[in-house]
């Protein structure tokens, strides 16, 4: 590994939960892939939890999944905070 390369999370954060990941790409994709396929079957825990788990594992090693996870972070983060602002009228500092 070169200088310039960043070592690979030992964890991700999905909603409340922390999943560890390999650090091994090649391992990574295939545990993301699995991830998203068991969701996408009708068992529990279902898609609600297991769908973003996986692609939050894939957007790690791909730009493109990494950029739509932050924007998509960022669009969450403004609509709580206009629903807290419209729930209590004051604005929110910080």
């Amino acid at each position: 590994m070169s200088h310039s390369e960043k070592p690979a999370p030992s964890y991700i954060r999905v909603g409340s939960r922390r999943v560890r990941v390999p650090r091994r790409k090649a391992v990574r994709v295939g545990m993301a892939l699995t991830i998203i396929i068991a969701g996408i079957l009708p068992t529990p825990p279902g898609p609600v939890f297991t769908v973003p788990m996986g692609l939050a594992i894939l957007s790690i090693d791909y730009p493109r999944l990494r950029r739509f996870r932050r924007k998509a972070l960022v669009r969450l983060g403004r609509r709580r905070q206009r629903r807290a602002l419209g729930a209590v009228g004051q604005p929110v500092l910080g």
